[in-house]
């Protein structure tokens, strides 16, 4: 009987070159790839912005507060028709459960306190209807009860915490354009029942609004950790927002 043998080639180990090699290929595709990573988040933190800057355009066009039979603002104990306008908040103000990040909001000021102060002023969240478009307002007007404050912050959409969720580290309405920020940081965007947008900007009240028909482009930037900047511009009439990758005052094709 005949007898076949099968001989394997020898198993060739790795040199030290070859290991070396391997390890400066991996740490230039490191390099290369780390920054595209930071990019992509701050996209898609802008991506999110725009998205839900849109739909408070959305809301205040399907609302529609106006109402000629009581004042637009504030007059004589009623709370005006205008202070109803759904808007687009951003803040770093310190409270919980981050502390002092930034984040934003999307609500009507149904009560015309001039701020967020109740999650049912809060949008409901499209996209998830057990949760609500913010990640926190005053600490002074949530419940006492602790198993109470919990279960309301349950009800906040974190993904609008912008700092912890895509490392955002400023957000500001540039000088000059139709959203200055305020001194303290933070600015609002109300939108019209015709879609049109309005600076509100706190005035000397803190409980009182002053809006400002936004009449040029409406420039947002928003800076991370890696002082890498994008904008979202909105248009002064129109309200119609965009992103400007490269912040030159032109909306992405």
């Amino acid at each position: 009987m005949l007898s076949f043998a099968i001989i394997l080639p020898m198993k060739k180990a790795f040199t030290m070159i070859e290991l070396v090699f391997v390890i400066v290929v991996a740490a230039i595709l490191a390099v290369a790839i780390m920054p595209r990573m930071s990019d992509d988040s701050l996209r898609q933190a802008a991506d999110q912005i725009l998205m839900h800057i849109r739909y408070t355009q959305h809301l205040a066009m399907v609302n529609d507060a106006y109402d000629p039979t009581e004042p637009a603002m504030n007059e004589g104990g009623k709370y005006g028709w205008k202070h109803k306008w759904w808007r687009f908040e951003f803040t770093n103000v310190n409270t919980e459960p981050y502390g002092k990040n930034w984040r934003y909001n999307v609500y009507q000021d149904n009560t015309g306190s001039g701020n967020l102060n109740s999650i049912n002023q809060a949008a409901s969240d499209p996209q998830n209807p057990s949760k609500y478009l913010t990640a926190g307002y005053s600490s002074g007007s949530y419940p006492t009860n602790s198993a109470k404050k919990q279960a309301l912050f349950k009800q906040f959409n974190l993904n609008l915490n912008i700092q912890n969720k895509f490392g955002v580290t400023n957000v500001q309405g540039e000088k000059d354009s139709g959203c200055e920020s305020r001194s303290g940081g933070g600015f609002r965007i109300a939108f019209d029942e015709l879609g049109a947008p309005y600076n509100a900007k706190t005035a000397d009240k803190a409980t009182e609004i002053s809006y400002t028909k936004i009449s040029t482009v409406c420039k947002i930037k928003i800076t991370n950790d890696n002082n890498e900047n994008i904008c979202i511009l909105v248009q002064p009439e129109t309200g119609y927002s965009c992103i400007d990758e490269d912040c030159d005052g032109t909306c992405d094709r």
